[in-house]
């Protein structure tokens, strides 16, 4: 094998290869993409990353311009064996569920026998990244080995921190703070320590989340922002507003007060780190500029929606599509992340000429991709437009894949429906659920569902 195919190994997951299109199980064979990636990094001694993408993810867009490319990202090539595994395929779904992966893009570090040594989730700098992978890269011991070296009291704070952090990225706040509670007591007196504290607080914000307490996850959401989480800031807001909102219990005066009090912040953040304009002043270096553009955004504008300030929301809103607009290009080379961040603002701010534009251009610039077509036929099937939607669902069905060509199926089904087209709804659901196979029960669910809706619906009439 020639050098440059040893250093650089890529494995592609596609729901078009043999294995998946006859309907294998991941794994059942002992032969997947990720049992091959294994045997090639024991063989060449490297670690495996692996990627979770998606054609639909405006994340994987950022990092795919903006960080997977360049020196650095060829020299991690080099040292890993990267496995890129497609979220919507059936071995991409099984193994984010195996792996209990809840965000995309997402970067998991495994050593040569399939043990994690770590992750990174969602958008990220392209300094922040490699050096989140690189540490994961230079540690000997993976997440659970961590684990074992902290509960016998021979982790530094430092390590007991990445045990914190790995509980975080899993998204298992009651699992950490039940682990910090099982270890010895002089073990678990090192928790006191003030590098811990912020990790502690996100736990206890998962965890109040879980048991959806309106009013402890309040009370922990400030104390997760009251440490200045930076461009995390908008997903930290979300997760405490979602939890307030489900709980019956909350106080709703309690929530608005909270509200106000955490805008400020927002706006800061905004406007010094995402919508910043250039500042030609040569000191201080400002903050760097969030990887993230549209989170903070859409977390602000709605914070203005319940702040009762609709002109705040609309002026946000008006000044991100400028934004956007200056910094979408042209060409083939046009910045994705940026593009689909103005698609979802003109489309928060209902200005249909510009969202219809847009779309139009986008699907022209990127045929191959099944997603514009979908988005937009989706935009005009919502606004009321089902015969205007079915020729982009019908594109978008010709370029669909895996749990891609479900959600696709159960659009186009919907508008037929809608028109009154019900055998052909029945067809064009039939074909898809063939071509599924036993895979992602839950959206076949869906489209059975809608089909059965408009048969009640159709004999009513």
């Amino acid at each position: 094998m020639r050098a440059a195919a040893r250093t650089r190994f890529r494995l592609w997951v596609l729901v078009l290869m043999p294995m998946l299109a006859c309907g294998a199980p991941a794994g059942a064979n002992g032969n997947d993409a990720v049992d091959l990636a294994l045997q090639r990094a024991a063989h060449d001694g490297r670690a495996v990353l692996v990627e979770f993408r998606a054609p639909w993810c405006y994340s994987c867009y950022y990092m795919a311009t903006h960080v997977h490319r360049g020196a650095q990202w060829q020299a991690l090539q080099r040292r890993v064996v990267l496995l890129e595994l497609d979220a919507d395929s059936p071995e991409g779904a099984a193994r984010m569920a195996a792996w209990q992966v809840k965000a995309l893009p997402a970067y998991l570090v495994l050593d040569a026998t399939g043990a994690e040594r770590g992750r990174v989730l969602g958008e990220q700098t392209r300094e922040d990244f490699h050096a989140a992978i690189g540490r994961l890269l230079d540690v000997d011991d993976g997440f659970e080995a961590l684990q074992a070296r902290a509960a016998q009291g021979r982790a530094s704070v430092t390590e007991l921190v990445g045990v914190l952090e790995g509980f975080v990225q899993r998204g298992e706040g009651g699992a950490g703070l039940d682990w910090i509670a099982g270890l010895a007591p002089a073990v678990r007196a090192q928790a006191d320590h003030p590098d811990l504290r912020p990790t502690l607080a996100r736990l206890r914000l998962m965890r109040a989340a879980d048991e959806v307490d309106g009013a402890a996850c309040l009370e922990q959401g400030s104390a997760v922002l009251d440490a200045r989480p930076g461009c995390e800031r908008p997903y930290l807001l979300r997760r405490a507003l979602a939890c307030a909102d489900a709980d019956p219990k909350t106080d709703p005066e309690a929530l608005a007060r909270w509200q106000r009090a955490q805008t400020g912040a927002l706006e800061k953040l905004v406007d010094t780190r995402v919508l910043r304009q250039p500042d030609p002043s040569p000191a201080p270096a400002p903050a760097p500029a969030c990887a993230d553009r549209r989170s903070a955004v859409l977390m602000l504008a709605e914070l203005h929606r319940r702040n009762g300030s609709p002109d705040a929301r609309q002026a946000l809103l008006r000044r991100a599509a400028d934004h956007y607009r200056a910094g979408i290009g042209e060409g083939p080379g046009a910045d994705r992340s940026v593009a689909d961040n103005l698609r979802v603002v003109l489309e928060a701010l209902d200005d249909h000429q510009a969202y219809q534009a847009l779309m139009t251009r986008l699907i022209a610039q990127w045929p191959n991709d099944y997603v514009y077509p979908y988005r937009y036929g989706r935009y005009r099937l919502e606004h009321g437009e089902p015969l205007a939607a079915l020729p982009l669902l019908e594109r978008a069905a010709g370029l669909a894949y895996g749990e891609n060509r479900l959600r696709v199926a159960e659009l186009r089904v919907r508008a037929l429906v809608a028109l009154h087209r019900t055998d052909e709804a029945r067809r064009v659901a039939a074909q898809a659920l063939r071509l599924n196979g036993p895979w992602f029960p839950e959206r076949v669910a869906v489209i059975r569902s809608v089909l059965e809706a408009g048969a009640t619906d159709r004999a009513a009439d």
